[in-house]
């Protein structure tokens, strides 16, 4: 059976994104919010493994206009807004899920409480400060913007901003490769760990009304998902949080959650064989069982999407 499938844009109907309806499940949909520098490709590989479970599936992506070179740049958390009206108008769905792996998780962490429609949060990878608005370091140069990732009704979402060590981004890079605790590919996990968010940049978890789930790798290169899971995992049981709650926390395990390779195309999955051995060391290190990981994630994804 062909899947009915509708593009949507800001002009339109107030998102940009990709609608595909499913047969399974027809009283909920899962939006899903992808990953940093996801474009409209990657953002659709990383539900494959949803879209075979024919569940109906909202790829969000997000305008060009709304990205400086490819990072997220004052991302409007309304388009989840409109999505979800759009959703209910058209087809009348009683339960909305969203769904994001790291920054896409972050996203979707802030949305929930913003937005109370939504019935249950997934995350991958998460993390719950919200940060400024940067194209990430490269061969010594950071660029900050100095306005935070996402904004919401035309404000800002607040924010923490970067502080770079005095002697520069260049030393801070030398620093990171010859520290036994980070190395080389490990430079954006150090800079998170130099910082220290402000209060006011924390996503008030406390606010959600939904069901959530977190998962996280205690060896993310990439940022501290699992201090960021225990945080939000605290927050919600020190104020007796009335929605269920289910974290699973993967000893080995990489910064890539949420997704299989499994479920792409060769092509896709040689390019991955290639990039994870060349610039994820979690994956270099012990791939096997960073892929147990995913598998699994994506099975806990799934189950508890079932099961609401």
């Amino acid at each position: 059976m062909v899947k009915q499938k509708i593009k949507c844009s800001v002009d339109r109907e107030g998102f940009e994104g990709l609608f595909i309806k499913g047969n399974a499940f027809s009283n909920k949909v899962l939006i899903s919010a992808g990953a940093a520098l996801s474009n409209k490709l990657f953002s659709k590989i990383l539900v494959n493994d949803f879209i075979k479970e024919d569940i109906n599936i909202l790829i969000l992506t997000f305008p060009d206009s709304d990205k400086s070179k490819g990072h997220y740049h004052r991302i409007k958390i309304d388009f989840v807004d409109f999505a979800i009206k759009w959703l209910k108008d058209n087809y009348g769905f009683e339960i909305i899920v969203i769904y994001g792996i790291s920054t896409g998780a972050l996203y979707s962490l802030v949305a929930s409480t913003k937005i109370f429609d939504i019935d249950a949060v997934l995350l991958a990878s998460p993390f719950d400060y919200v940060y400024e608005a940067c194209i990430p370091p490269n061969k010594g140069k950071f660029v900050q913007f100095g306005e935070s990732v996402f904004s919401y009704k035309g404000e800002d979402i607040p924010f923490f901003k970067w502080q770079i060590d005095k002697a520069g981004i260049k030393k801070m890079e030398s620093d990171c490769n010859s520290d036994t605790n980070y190395g080389k590919g490990r430079f954006l996990r150090y800079l998170y760990d130099y910082n220290n968010p402000t209060e006011n940049s924390r996503v008030s978890v406390e606010k959600i009304n939904a069901d959530i789930l977190l998962l996280a790798s205690k060896d993310d290169d990439y940022w501290p998902a699992v201090p960021a899971t225990l945080r939000i995992e605290k927050h919600l049981k020190d104020i007796n949080y009335p929605h269920k709650i289910e974290t699973k926390i993967y000893d080995k395990g990489s910064h890539l959650l949420g997704f299989t390779f499994k479920s792409q195309n060769i092509f896709v999955r040689l390019l991955a064989s290639i990039f994870l051995r060349f610039f994820i060391p979690a994956e270099k290190n012990y791939s096997n069982e960073c892929m147990q990981a995913r598998e699994d994630s994506v099975k806990r994804l799934m189950n508890f999407y079932k099961n609401l």
